[in-house]
């Protein structure tokens, strides 16, 4: 009975140190378990720490930028950069500098354009990162180069001069690299603007020489006009008196040189008065008058001025009303200057021909077009477009033929754009040529 009892307490023994055993397996897998989570943690808060500085450092790499864009916006030259860049990395606490020299880069040469501190420093440095093209160069000794760089090109040099700590080197050189693309654009824009700012002044310079000269030019045709119409004038009158003496005494041979004298007279007149036209006009003081009148009268009071001139050479003059042209508000002085001018060229370069003046209107934009068409030498394309240039005529041999300056058609279309208008030329050589004055009715 003794040794079944026995038996029972060992197998209840057996049972107890089982459970137990499986207890501490239990226990050693929770553990195992826990110290790989712990391992996953420790990885996390390490990461998490990285994560942490990265940011850190780039909000210290941002708010450096920002302090250097304050301090960059206040400069106006490139000479103060140095100081307030510097100025602007010391506040921020990314280093301690007692020298900072700034040197622009050209045709591989270095030019000293500001400094703060001891200017004599820096310059064998600055000249070693260059000849190796190096982004950034740091001596160990407290010397620091940053390659500016803008558009990917380096345009200056940064040299610094700073107490000797490596961990200042290792926690604030990255940004500074980045730092140099920064001041490396202010560096360009700067260059930039002082490049626009002395354009600005060689224009306003050379203005001011046109300004000058052009009151210059003004004053001496005012007097030149007076000092060479009064004779003028005296000639031209003188001449037209002794014309008829000699007409009424029947002396042709001085009729004939008399004519000669006036009409060189009134030729040189008539060029006086175009050059001082064109200068009224370049100088925009032409006074436009207001006045109403009917441009079919002004059509007959031109052809019958310049009839003597178709006859000349043998030509003859057409002109063509078509409908009722009615009233035209403007310059009626102008107009018959214009028309004219246009009708002595084709009179000019036009012989045993034909000239039409022609009156249309056009009735959709109420516009009045007045042509001169001639069956003359014509012109050439080439020709046709520089012919309203001032003192150009068609072609050297052309000036030397025919004479004149060439200011009557720059004239002309001058004066019909003041008048709200325009000339269109339309020219064939050995056809003719057409010019095309269009007017509105009520000019703005």
């Amino acid at each position: 009975m003794d040794e079944g009892r026995g038996s029972i307490d060992l197998q209840t023994d057996a049972a107890a140190l089982a459970r137990r055993v499986r207890e501490l397996e239990a226990m050693v897998d929770h553990l195992a378990d826990a110290n790989i989570r712990a391992a996953e943690l420790v990885a996390e808060l390490e990461e998490a720490r990285a994560v942490e500085e990265a940011l850190r450092r780039r909000a210290e790499e941002v708010a450096l930028q920002q302090a250097i864009d304050r301090s960059v916006a206040s400069c106006r030259y490139i000479g103060e950069l140095a100081v307030t860049a510097t100025a602007a990395l010391v506040d921020a606490g990314a280093l301690e500098c007692t020298t900072a020299i700034l040197y622009l880069i050209r045709d591989e040469q270095l030019i000293l354009v500001g400094s703060a501190g001891e200017a004599k420093f820096g310059e064998v440095a600055c000249r070693e990162t260059l000849r190796r093209d190096l982004r950034y160069w740091w001596s160990g000794h407290g010397e620091v180069v940053l390659s500016l760089r803008a558009q990917g090109r380096r345009v200056a040099l940064l040299f610094l001069r700073v107490p000797h700590r490596y961990e200042w080197r290792d926690r604030w050189l990255p940004t500074l690299r980045s730092v140099g693309e920064h001041l490396g654009n202010a560096v360009d824009r700067l260059q930039i603007a002082a490049r626009e700012r002395e354009l600005i002044a060689e224009l306003a310079e050379a203005r001011d020489r046109a300004i000058a000269a052009t009151e210059a030019k003004d004053h001496f045709l005012a007097t030149m006009s007076h000092e060479l119409r009064t004779p003028l004038n005296a000639i031209i009158g003188y001449s037209e008196m002794l014309e008829e003496d000699a007409q009424g005494d029947g002396d042709e041979v001085a009729l004939r040189d008399l004519r000669r004298i006036s009409s060189s007279g009134q030729h040189l007149l008539a060029l006086i008065n175009d050059v001082l036209d064109l200068t009224k006009i370049e100088a925009g003081k032409v006074i436009l008058m207001r006045e109403r009148y009917r441009v079919a009268e002004v059509l007959e009071e031109v052809a019958a001025i310049i009839a003597p001139l178709v006859e000349r050479n043998d030509n003859a003059l057409e002109v063509e009303i078509r409908g009722d042209l009615g009233e035209i508000v403007g310059d009626c002085a102008k107009l018959r200057q214009i028309l004219l001018n246009l009708l002595g060229n084709a009179c000019k370069f036009t012989e045993e021909g034909t000239i039409t003046l022609r009156g249309t209107i056009e009735t959709e934009h109420d516009l009045v077009l007045l042509e001169v068409r001639d069956s003359g030498i014509g012109m050439s394309e080439e020709e046709v477009a520089r012919v309203f240039e001032p003192f150009v005529q068609a072609a050297d041999s052309t000036s030397r033929r025919y004479g004149g300056t060439g200011l009557g058609l720059t004239i002309s279309a001058n004066y019909a754009a003041l008048m709200g208008g325009s000339i269109q030329v339309a020219s064939t050589p050995g056809v003719g040529t057409s010019f095309t004055l269009t007017l509105p009715r009520e000019p703005c």
